[in-house]
């Protein structure tokens, strides 16, 4: 059976039954978490041995997500202790000081061309050192037209496993599994 790697945010890290991860019908490390930011994903791929798995899926993720080594909004939380910086959830834990403060900065500091612009130099690299059997995705809005954005299945179809429903899960799912098959005859050649 094919390897297959998975990297990246809350949208790709739930394993459960019914998640899009689960369906792909491969051996699957999962090496996502939830509400880091695209800087910890590079952090993961650069952990990899290529080598080692025959396909790849990176879920990119919000270009709004500050890095942040340790988040002490999450310290006592191990499953979101590694979680950067998203101004709704900051501002939903007001009014904690440090919550307070980087809202401010949200609010009168970050802007949001920049971030827009920062985030596509990082995706825009990460895709340059995958191997070609590499799915790049995302479930953002963004303006990068090198990923593929199921932005619009996450709309109609919210939910709580990896931000989705059921049918939203087995139509990503569905389109996974079909480009999966696509790269299965490109060949791992990076390490």
């Amino acid at each position: 059976m094919k390897k297959l790697l998975i990297i990246g945010d809350s949208f790709s890290e739930n394993m459960c039954n019914h998640s899009w991860v689960s369906q792909l019908g491969y051996s699957i490390t999962n090496l996502s978490d939830c509400g880091i930011g695209e800087y910890k994903i590079y952090q993961k791929i650069n952990s990899i041995k290529f080598s080692d798995f025959s396909l790849f899926v990176v879920s990119h993720t919000s270009p709004n997500r500050i890095y942040i080594e340790n988040n002490p909004l999450y310290k006592d939380n191990p499953r979101y202790q590694n979680c950067d910086l998203l101004y709704a959830d900051v501002k939903s834990k007001e009014p904690n000081c440090f919550a307070s403060k980087i809202s401010w900065w949200y609010e009168n500091v970050f802007d949001i061309d920049h971030a827009e612009f920062m985030h596509n130099l990082l995706v825009n690299y990460i895709i340059d050192i995958m191997p070609q059997s590499t799915i790049h995705l995302t479930f953002f809005n963004t303006h990068n037209s090198k990923l593929i954005n199921y932005n619009e299945i996450w709309k109609k179809n919210p939910g709580d496993i990896n931000h989705l429903n059921m049918q939203g899960n087995i139509e990503v799912a569905n389109r996974v599994k079909k480009i999966l098959r696509d790269r299965e005859q490109i060949p791992t050649l990076k390490d």
